[in-house]
């Protein structure tokens, strides 16, 4: 956040994931650190999984993000498990998440894996080989709205995930080698986030399969539904739902 002229001087130790969010996780296996080998993995607990990213001013100003996106993870976490139960059929559950905390929280992931040094690309620390919007990001976390197109996308992912499985890699964009993005799957969801709008081709086709701050996220069971309502700032009349099939 150093563009902000605004840093106090101790810089402050903490996860490069939230830890209310790695806390829902028993054991943590992980992969594509920098210092790994291509396709080697270990475990870390929550506490190895930190770095000094932001001063102490910065830190304390975001750290009510992590405990709203703990909080939209979780309702991600109930809402399929309300869903698949079949006692009380007909029964509905409804959860309300922040869209707009959970999308910062997101680019406040991005800066910390890239500053952190934890991302790798091709072998190397992200830092070292692609580049990053750094006075658009701090401004976005600042406060300033994101341009149209850019923002939270949400999908259902695709291929048997383990429910319990958390993935996060950053998005990068092929035409300019910067860090574009930043990809979350939190078991069968997809969640990514841009810094600006699809840039390449690739990028586009990516985006136009997911759908762009969803207002509603239902979860049809065998015998019983959940909605999760995400709200938005400037959402406007018109809401965008994406639906999930739960399978027994």
């Amino acid at each position: 956040m150093s563009p902000t002229r605004n840093c106090s001087a101790k810089i402050s130790r903490e996860h490069y994931i939230s830890q209310a969010i790695l806390d829902q996780f028993p054991v943590l296996t992980v992969s594509g650190l920098p210092w790994q080998q291509s396709g080697e993995s270990g475990q870390f607990s929550p506490r190895a999984l930190t770095a000094n990213i932001l001063c102490t001013r910065h830190n304390s100003a975001l750290s009510p993000l992590d405990m709203l996106a703990a909080r939209a993870f979780a309702a991600f976490v109930d809402a399929p498990r309300f869903a698949i139960e079949r006692l009380n059929p007909g029964k509905a559950q409804h959860y309300l998440v922040s869209g707009d905390a959970l999308e910062l929280w997101m680019l406040k992931l991005l800066a910390g894996l890239y500053f952190g040094g934890i991302a790798s690309a091709n072998t190397m620390r992200l830092r070292e080989s692609c580049a990053i919007r750094h006075a658009e990001l701090v401004d976005f976390l600042s406060g300033r709205a994101l341009p149209g197109k850019a923002g939270l996308y949400l999908a259902q992912g695709i291929g048997e995930v383990p429910k319990r499985a958390l993935g996060v890699a950053p998005l990068i964009d092929a035409s300019t080698g910067e860090a574009a993005g930043v990809r979350v799957q939190f078991g069968t969801l997809l969640f990514e986030a841009l810094l600006a709008p699809a840039p390449d081709e690739a990028f586009r086709r990516m985006t136009a399969l997911r759908r762009r701050r969803p207002g509603i996220i239902d979860f049809s069971g065998p015998a019983r539904d959940a909605r999760i309502v995400m709200s938005w700032r400037h959402q406007g009349n018109q809401v965008d739902r994406l639906g999930i099939e739960i399978a027994a």
